[in-house]
Parts: structure tokens; sequence; C-alpha cells
């Protein structure tokens, strides 16, 4: 499905928050995490559809990420609920 969307495995991991190295080893062993999977079987789907929506949907999501990949959150439990604390 990643070749026939015309997606690197860099670009299909981007977009389902993985690696490229784990997307190497799911096409390798042919099995996926059946979230995963549900995921990509609907973006196919929107894809044969035309459903630019759900391609322009996920690409913003990836884009918002961007920033925050490599931070560490850091929560703490407080009275009122979950507080950020670094």
């Amino acid at each position: 499905m990643r070749c026939l969307l015309g997606m690197s495995q860099k670009r299909l991991a981007d977009m389902l928050g993985s690696t490229e190295q784990t997307v190497s080893l799911w096409e390798r062993h042919g099995r996926m995490p059946v979230g995963y999977d549900r995921l990509m079987r609907a973006f196919y789907l929107g894809f044969l559809d035309g459903n630019v929506k759900l391609r322009d949907m996920v690409d913003r999501l990836v884009n918002l990420d961007r920033p925050y990949r490599d931070e560490k959150a850091v929560f703490e439990d407080t009275d009122i609920g979950w507080k950020i604390v670094a």
C-alpha cells in the first residue's frame, strides 16, 4: 500500500508517528500492529476515493508534531489534575 500511495518509508513513518526502521521491519515481516494497519487501510481507501482532505489532515498533524518530536514532557499529578513540569 505504501508504494501504491507513492510514499517513502520515512514519509509513512512520519505519518504514523513511527520510525523508518520500524516500517522496514513491518514490510520485511509482512505484518504490522492492528491499529497501524487499520489507519493505513483507511488512508489507502481515502486515496482510492480521491479524498485529499484525509491526506491534508494527516500532513497537518505530522507537521504539528515536528517541532516537539525530540522533546520530552514531564507531568506531575496534582490535586486538580495533571500539570506539565518540564
